[in-house]
């Protein structure tokens, strides 16, 4: 009796684990530390049951972990977290930036060990697609819109902050809403024509409000990087339809470098997206403090978080005033490098390496009725792209609140391509009972 009920509540939990690792990830990352209703000693508490409620979970179908090639990426990351609690020179960025990395991986394995079959990997897909139109929503009332920038917002959105204001009495930055939005526009453009059968209407219906909504929040914000990685993120999936696309690859490059050779680059840049060249110079000079940084600390890093305490201290910048916001190295990877050390940024370009084989080698293997996780795949592909591409100019997707979102959509690509790997695995070898007979050799004429 004490068995089966155990095993009933195991897999009770398994079916509605994204639901409450959804609210342990909210009670991580969303709230501002200051507004946070809950000590610090009930957020433990809170973390360390939903740690339980993780094993609890898959007891009963031995499936509370799932193997993965980036378990060993992981491993690292694990065993950094002492050295750079240990390297660090402000402990309360360091444990703040800490509880949002911890949400960020609850997110990511989430996905990963959830999506263990194609209708688990649908609901997942389009229950994030829901998130971001509800959050591309919600930023009408909650962004800083830009002035003077492209072209002139409406007044009628200004408006919409000022009558209906949020009951959170704080703003988001339009780089960090539009950087965090932006792949999931990927994952909303290949959804639009997958869905089929009895709740295809439904669902195409709630792709094409993502469209709008995260499209049309993305385009608002007026983000130059995240209007980049918007067009990467639709050439992607043009490129996974259509193989000859893939030559931009080459010709993109080689068409630029033409263009910086002949003194073309930099002044078509400034017309396109109406960059000032003083700000493209001073975020020159950001990187060159990061990469110092990076070359001072190479093996501990300065400490997960302390990037405005430490940098601004110890290589001065000139063309930033001394209250400027220096939250970040406006660059993926330094920003990885400067916290982690060299062994952090080693661990992650494996993890996108090897996020890259498992999405192509899961398009490969699927077979005829598995199609309708191709698109997952597609979409996923696109969106993790263009959050690469937006990391050439901004570090969105590592030490901000809403960038579990980043990592929920690569843990379900992750989850998405295993699951096509595993079940299609057999057809690579067919069982012994449907080999053909091998035909026997002639014996030699005597």
């Amino acid at each position: 009796m004490i068995s089966s009920t155990a095993r009933a509540l195991s897999r009770t939990l398994d079916n509605f684990r994204p639901v409450w690792a959804g609210l342990i990830v909210a009670v991580l990352v969303l709230p501002a530390p200051e507004r946070l209703p809950l000590s610090r000693e009930h957020v433990i508490f809170l973390t360390t049951t939903g740690v339980l409620l993780w094993f609890m979970a898959g007891w009963a179908d031995r499936l509370w972990w799932r193997a993965t090639p980036l378990d060993l990426p992981w491993l690292i990351w694990l065993l950094l977290i002492p050295v750079t609690l240990w390297a660090t020179a402000v402990p309360d960025l360091t444990h703040a930036t800490l509880r949002l990395f911890a949400g960020q991986a609850i997110a990511f394995w989430t996905l990963v060990i959830w999506t263990r079959t194609r209708q688990r990997a649908s609901w997942a897909a389009f229950g994030l697609l829901a998130l971001g139109a509800a959050l591309a929503f919600l930023g009408l009332f909650w962004m800083e819109w830009p002035r003077g920038y492209i072209f002139p917002v409406p007044a009628v959105l200004q408006r919409l902050r000022e009558q209906y204001p949020l009951p959170i009495q704080e703003s988001v930055n339009k780089n960090v809403l539009a950087g965090v939005l932006v792949p999931l526009l990927g994952l909303a453009l290949a959804a639009v024509p997958a869905p089929r059968g009895r709740w295809r209407w439904p669902l195409r219906g709630l792709a094409a409000l993502a469209v709008v909504t995260i499209g049309g929040m993305v385009v608002l914000s007026q983000s130059r990087g995240s209007w980049m990685a918007a067009l990467t993120a639709l050439y992607v999936l043009i490129a996974l339809s259509w193989r000859p696309a893939w030559a931009g690859v080459v010709l993109g490059p080689v068409a630029l470098l033409v263009l910086h050779w002949q003194g073309q680059l930099l002044p078509l840049l400034t017309r396109t997206l109406a960059l000032q060249q003083g700000k493209l110079v001073g975020r020159y000079e950001l990187w060159s403090r990061a990469l110092y940084a990076a070359q001072d600390f190479v093996f501990t890093g300065i400490g997960m978080g302390t990037f405005p305490k430490v940098v601004p201290l110890l290589y001065p910048l000139f063309l930033y005033g001394p209250n400027a916001e220096l939250t970040h190295a406006h660059n993926l990877l330094l920003q990885v490098m400067v916290d982690l050390g060299v062994f952090g940024l080693i661990a992650f370009l494996a993890m996108i390496g090897i996020t890259a084989l498992l999405i192509h080698r899961g398009m490969n293997m699927a077979s005829p009725e598995d199609r309708s996780l191709v698109w997952i795949l597609r979409g996923s592909a696109a969106g993790l792209s263009a959050a690469l591409v937006h990391g050439l100019v901004d570090a969105i997707a590592w030490n901000t609140r809403p960038a579990f979102l980043i990592w929920a959509l690569w843990g379900l690509a992750v989850g998405t391509a295993l699951t096509l790997c595993t079940r299609n695995a057999h057809r690579a070898i067919p069982p012994a009972g449907d080999r053909a007979p091998q035909e026997k050799a002639p014996e030699p004429h005597r």
